[in-house]
Formats: structure tokens, sequence, C-alpha cells
């Protein structure tokens, strides 16, 4: 009997999963309990992300949600986790910190990438002195979360 439990208990466990990946949440409820999982998870999530980006180079959409998983991912788990771990351990501590910095650079890239689409001449931008040349929408602002 306890046998057929545990069977039932794995598999509603593994609905579970399934529903939290097909979903695309991070239930608040994880994130306090069980923070390996959630970030596991939300590991996954970036690198699935990623991966779609490697495959559709050219999507604004998928390049706006890269960015915004990313910073969201190296925030809310990395650096979380480097800022416990420097007290404990620097070396370590500070690892993570680059880990963290790198992936942020990533989503930098990303969101940069997704505004020249909108903005095709904002490569001079960057290198013009005057930036009232170009004028920005709001639904811009997520592509300069990292800047």
């Amino acid at each position: 009997m306890a046998e057929s439990h545990q069977i039932w208990s794995q598999r509603l466990s593994g609905i579970f999963l399934f529903i939290l990946f097909t979903t695309a949440c991070t239930p608040a409820y994880l994130v306090r309990n069980q923070p390996n999982l959630a970030e596991n998870i939300y590991a996954l999530k970036v690198d699935r992300i990623e991966k779609e980006v490697a495959r559709n180079p050219d999507n604004p959409d998928l390049l706006l949600k890269a960015v915004s998983n990313l910073t969201i991912y190296s925030y809310g788990f990395l650096m979380e986790k480097a800022d416990r771990e420097v007290v404990k351990n620097y070396h370590q501590g500070k690892k993570l910190y680059h880990r963290a910095q790198n992936i942020f650079n990533r989503a930098k890239d990303y969101g940069l990438r997704g505004i020249k689409f909108h903005y095709p001449g904002f490569d001079s931008l960057m290198e013009a002195t005057k930036m009232e040349s170009f004028t920005f929408k709001k639904e811009d602002v997520p592509f300069f979360l990292l800047d």
C-alpha cells in the first residue's frame, strides 16, 4: 500500500513539474521553500530561451524575452547566492559574481540586438555625441533595462 502511495506521489510530482515548465511560471512558494529546485528550473528555462534565440536570432520578441529571463535569473539567483557565498568562501563568491556578470552581458547583447530591429541606425547613436538624434517609444524601454 505504501509503495502504491509513493508511486502516485512521484507521478503527481512529475505532473506538477510538467505543468510548471509548460506554464513558464515559478510560484513564490518554490522560491521560498525550495530555492535549489526553483533555481534549477529557471536555469533550464534560460537555457531553453537561449537555444531558441540561437535558432531564431532575428526575432525581437524572443530577444526581449531573453533579456528579461537572463536578467531575472542572474540577479534573482546568482547574485543573491554570491552575496551569501562571498561571506563564507570569498573565492567561490567571486566566481558566482563573475558568472552572473557574464549572463548580464549576454542579456545586454540580446537587448542591443533587439533594439536594432526597431532602430536600424542605432549603432551610429552609440558613436554620436548627441543622443537627441533618436526618439524612443515607451515599448522600447525593456530593451534598455541593463544599460
